[in-house]
């Protein structure tokens, strides 16, 4: 499978700078020497037990979710057969930002979440499978995340579901907090989830649920602003992983997870 967008030492300097702590600062807490934890950020050196155990206990991570990432054994599996919907995965280069084609097979409605690329492959596997584009879902407007929404649009004349202050393409369909919006005769429900940016949305439908960099397999993304925004990044990966365990989730970069796998072994989450 693919590997973990976030290995140790991103989920402890994530973790660090959301808590507002410098690098020294930090190691003293921990009692290490700060070298010792700039070549864990850096991926140049692995902790022992206690290094992680004490990192864990000054972040305010899951200890043992820490250490399964420290001997890098978190894999999360996810089978997408039985699901209400077939997926359709992109990878955007140069940021291997992920998008994703969500086909509902009650309704036969097709969404695509997050264009970050060209937009060839997209139309191109639209083409390839019969399926017609109902709307665009945004998750965030970082440009890895909509670099390739003008050129959908431009093919395309669908509406656009995002928050008003994160995109502002043609035909967007404002989306400002939780909603339940009916798309192409599906229904998609959306959670206000911010902190990896300030208006962040996660689009649920189909069993399935795009999350952007909200939350990644065994982390999350880079809270917007560092303290300023992280327990809010904190409480939007818990309203995500309050849907059912087995709800799929479609992350910004990154494998695929599922709620149950994250609430296990996500350190930033886990008990």
């Amino acid at each position: 499978m693919a590997r973990l967008e976030d290995e140790f030492g991103d989920v402890v300097r994530k973790a660090r700078e959301g808590l507002g702590l410098s690098l020294e600062e930090a190691a003293r807490r921990a009692g290490m020497n700060p070298g010792r934890l700039a070549a864990f950020e850096a991926y140049q050196e692995a902790p022992s037990r206690e290094e992680s155990d004490a990192l864990a206990r000054l972040l305010g991570l899951g200890r043992e979710a820490l250490w399964r990432m420290a001997k890098d054994e978190y894999r999360p599996e996810v089978d997408l057969d039985g699901l209400d919907c077939d997926i359709v995965s992109f990878t955007f280069e140069p940021m291997g930002s992920h998008g994703y084609l969500i086909h509902l097979k009650e309704t036969g409605a097709t969404l695509l979440v997050d264009p970050g690329g060209s937009p060839g492959p997209v139309l191109a596997a639209l083409r390839e499978r019969g399926w017609t584009l109902a709307a665009v879902l945004v998750t965030h407007g970082h440009s890895d995340h909509v670099a390739g929404l003008a050129g959908v649009l431009e093919a395309l004349e669908v509406p656009v579901y995002a928050h008003p202050s994160e995109c502002r393409a043609a035909g967007l369909v404002p989306v400002t907090g939780p909603a339940e919006l009916a798309v192409g005769g599906a229904r998609v429900r959306v959670l206000y989830t911010p902190g990896h940016t300030p208006h962040g949305l996660t689009f649920v439908a189909g069993g399935v649920a795009a999350v952007g960099d909200t939350l990644f397999a065994g982390s999350l993304g880079r809270a917007h602003r560092g303290p300023e925004y992280y327990d809010q990044l904190l409480a939007s990966a818990r309203l995500i992983l309050s849907l059912p365990d087995e709800t799929v989730l479609l992350p910004g970069h990154g494998p695929l997870t599922t709620v149950g796998q994250e609430k296990r072994g996500n350190p930033f989450v886990a008990p």
